[in-house]
């Protein structure tokens, strides 16, 4: 009688220990979950600063939007309500053996007397909300 006793607490502690390896588990692919959305964010981040960066080196360059010298997929050119300039297009970014991920650009110019504001924003390709927005002072036609 007495190994029967034995037997039914070594099967009621491996039960046990099972349950939390399981739950273990369930939490560190949790973790790992979390952390790989994460990363993508990051990496969308840095890619959106980069483009960013880039479009406002190109923008202060040139004194007109119609002139960008930056290639932009499907570029328009808009006039808004006072006196502000809409350059808008896509942007493909591509990485070494990671593949392209597309991007929406917008630059706002803002005349003011012999200065120029712009504000650059990247948005994912399907998506409202900018991942960064970028905003330059300089005056224009100043390299």
């Amino acid at each position: 009688m007495k190994k029967k006793g034995h037997i039914t607490a070594f099967y009621i502690e491996t039960l046990v220990m099972i349950t939390v390896v399981i739950g273990i588990l369930l939490v560190l692919s949790q973790i790992m979950g979390l952390s790989r959305k994460q990363s993508i964010r990051a990496k969308r981040l840095t890619e959106a600063v980069t483009i960013a960066q880039s479009m406002a080196e190109a923008s202060v360059g040139c004194g007109d939007l119609a002139s960008f010298p930056l290639e932009l997929g499907e570029a328009s050119l808009g006039e808004e309500t006072e006196g502000k300039e809409v350059l808008s297009g896509t942007y493909l970014w591509s990485d070494e053996g990671e593949g392209t991920t597309l991007y929406r650009v917008q630059v706002l110019r803002t005349r003011m007397d012999a200065m120029a504001e712009d504000e650059i924003s990247v948005f994912p390709a399907e998506g409202e909300e900018p991942i960064y927005t970028l905003h330059v002072r300089h005056r224009e036609g100043e390299t």
